[in-house]
């Protein structure tokens, strides 16, 4: 730190300065500038981001909701299949309230698609189209289109194969509407 000397007029033992204050450094500082304070709510950006989160997590909670409403029916179809199959009734009436039961998942999950007047081959195309995914075997289709409306003998392996048939067919048809075409004269005409 450079030293101050005396100038050569002043009387000795007294320090010439330039300012009262300079023999305290401190006293030439200016008070610190302190900040703003700060907002205790968050910024803009943040309140829009949270607004966006939580608009999301609402709609994808609502969508959620429907769609477990939607397929509630599922459930209670489930239900009355498995009452149906453990019933005391002949096998002939199981197979008739195995074929009710399917008509009426049907008719709730296609209410426009004209289900309820359907029988035998149209039945077991519509069956068909709206689940893709499950094969009815030759045992179904015999029984679809032709034990239902013969009061003949029907086998308890033929019930349990259409139970099953029924079982899948609840648990795996299509949400989608379906395109429903009637044949008439080889082309098909929207209903």
């Amino acid at each position: 730190m450079p030293t101050l000397m005396p100038p050569a007029n002043a009387p000795t033992g007294q320090i010439a300065t330039s300012s009262p204050s300079a023999a305290d450094p401190p006293a030439n500082l200016r008070d610190i500038h302190l900040p703003a304070d700060v907002s205790s709510l968050p910024a803009f950006g943040w309140w829009l981001v949270g607004t966006v989160i939580l608009i999301s997590l609402i709609g994808a909670g609502y969508l959620w909701w429907r769609r477990t409403q939607k397929r509630q029916y599922r459930g209670a179809a489930t239900l009355l299949l498995q009452s149906t199959l453990t019933s005391s009734a002949s096998d002939s009436e199981k197979l008739h309230q195995l074929n009710a039961l399917l008509k009426r998942v049907a008719i709730y999950a296609y209410p426009q698609d004209g289900v309820a007047g359907l029988h035998g081959e149209q039945w077991l195309s519509f069956l068909r189209r709206s689940a893709p995914s499950i094969t009815a075997n030759e045992s179904t289709a015999r029984t679809l289109t032709e034990h239902l409306y013969r009061h003949d003998s029907v086998t308890s392996n033929a019930v349990e194969h259409f139970g099953q048939f029924v079982a899948s067919w609840i648990t795996k048809h299509t949400d989608l509407p379906l395109e429903n075409t009637t044949e008439q004269g080889g082309k098909h005409a929207h209903i």
